[in-house]
């Protein structure tokens, strides 16, 4: 197919092929996550690669590249890391299929799918240490639970809260960030859910973990049973 068109996506094309050693015969934009990352899967005559072009948030690849080289210690099946170029927020990463939980999960039963992502899960987190991913922390949880009342509430839904009824969000969110507080410590991956998990063997492929943390031990299997 014929290079994109306008300058940043020819250089993004441009580099790309250089990476990967060859022109691809196909160029397809692939669904992205809730950030300002677009991808593109990039197919070739014997395999596929995939083009993250963060160019809104280059800071994303270092804790990308980061995270993955800790989930891969762990045994845990992580796009590798095939060539990047922080300053622009590009990554060219191995393809680790199309095939998402969330897709799989229509058709096919839930419960090994679901308990070969524990078992993943587990094995990450029993690697955990201190000091190695940013902390989940009290401004941190309470900056995050503040979006319910000011994008859902006010924005999604259109409303606003009584006094009272801030007064209660108030006191749940407070309860909610002491839970998490006193919660035993381990990596994080934040958005641990169906949707961030593709079927591979022997266990599932796991993405879009770069914003990962020191956090509560129930935050990813919340994520993954109830997201």
């Amino acid at each position: 197919m014929p290079a994109p068109s306008g300058a940043h996506d020819v250089e993004l094309y441009q580099w790309a092929c250089h990476h990967a050693g060859a022109e691809p015969t196909r160029w397809q934009t692939v669904p992205g996550d809730a950030g300002m990352r677009r991808y593109h899967r990039l197919h070739f005559d014997t395999q596929t690669r995939v083009l993250m072009d963060a160019r809104a948030e280059p800071g994303s690849c270092a804790p990308f590249a980061h995270v993955a080289a800790l989930l891969r210690a762990s045994g845990v099946r992580v796009p590798a890391v095939l060539a990047w170029e922080s300053a622009r927020g590009w990554m060219l990463l191995e393809d680790l299929g199309e095939q998402s939980y969330l897709d799989a999960l229509r058709t096919e039963s839930a419960d090994p799918l679901i308990r070969a992502a524990l078992d993943t899960l587990i094995r990450w987190q029993a690697d955990s240490r201190p000091g190695v991913l940013p902390t989940y922390d009290r401004a941190r949880l309470t900056a995050e639970l503040a979006l319910f009342p000011d994008w859902y509430v006010t924005h999604h839904l259109g409303r606003t809260l009584t006094p009272g009824q801030q007064k209660q969000w108030d006191d749940l969110a407070c309860m909610l960030v002491e839970a998490a507080l006193a919660q035993p410590r381990v990596f994080v991956h934040r958005d641990f859910m169906v949707r961030n998990l593709l079927v591979t063997r022997p266990g599932p492929g796991v993405i879009d973990f770069q914003d990962a943390v020191e956090g509560p031990v129930t935050y990813d299997v919340v994520s993954l049973l109830r997201d």
